[in-house]
């Protein structure tokens, strides 16, 4: 499986919760080529920072596709 990635539209803002974590929000479109099959998906990521340790550090990520009513079949991923 080979996949492509364009992130695009990043917004960077202060989390209202405790600490001092940041919110990252941006929208995507995403490839999939896998055998002789292609897939497109797009929608947002939302992430949750937080700091630790001078770094910044994923506390949560969520991804909302634009077609997530649609029947879809399993989406891999890869860390």
């Amino acid at each position: 499986i080979r996949t492509s990635r364009l992130v695009a539209g990043v917004t960077i803002e202060s989390d209202n919760g405790p600490g001092d974590g940041i919110v990252a929000r941006s929208s995507f479109h995403m490839l999939e080529h896998h055998g002789e099959r292609q897939r497109l998906f797009g929608g947002r990521y939302t992430h949750r920072l937080r700091r630790a340790d001078g770094t910044l550090r994923i506390r949560s990520k969520r991804v909302d596709l634009t077609n997530c009513d649609a029947a879809l079949e399993v989406i891999e991923t890869f860390i």
